[in-house]
């Protein structure tokens, strides 16, 4: 009886529950997206800098993608990314596979900073 048990237990204990485990911490990640593109979005309205933005949706976002912004955030303040652009795009690539339109809408705030004048900026926005 435990020889036919055991083997099962094995198999969801070490192959199947940290696959499960994984998946399920990123779909409770991404279920903080639409507030991290809503607090960069309304950030970069009131004032056109990336830094502060960050900052700002690092520090109000919860679970895994705060914390992925937060770890982004403090390499570029250790140098190993030459500016928060840089992070933001790197955070952006990490999280693609889970989320295509995250990835998308990050990288729009972060090309509306060179629109030059501040309706359009607005508008992509």
């Amino acid at each position: 009886m435990i020889a036919g048990v055991l083997p099962i237990i094995l198999y969801l204990s070490a192959g199947w529950y940290p696959n499960w485990r994984a998946e399920k911490e990123q779909v409770r990640g991404m279920s903080g997206a639409p507030r991290l593109l809503g607090y960069l979005a309304a950030k970069l309205k009131i004032n056109p800098n990336i830094e502060g933005a960050a900052r700002f949706a690092a520090e109000h976002t919860e679970g895994p993608l705060g914390e992925d912004l937060s770890k982004g955030l403090w390499k570029t303040c250790l140098r190993t990314h030459n500016s928060v652009e840089e992070a933001l795009f790197k955070f952006s690539q990490k999280w693609r596979g889970w989320c295509e339109e995250l990835s998308r809408s990050i990288q729009l705030m972060i090309s509306s900073l060179s629109e030059r004048d501040e309706g359009s900026r607005k508008k992509v926005l």
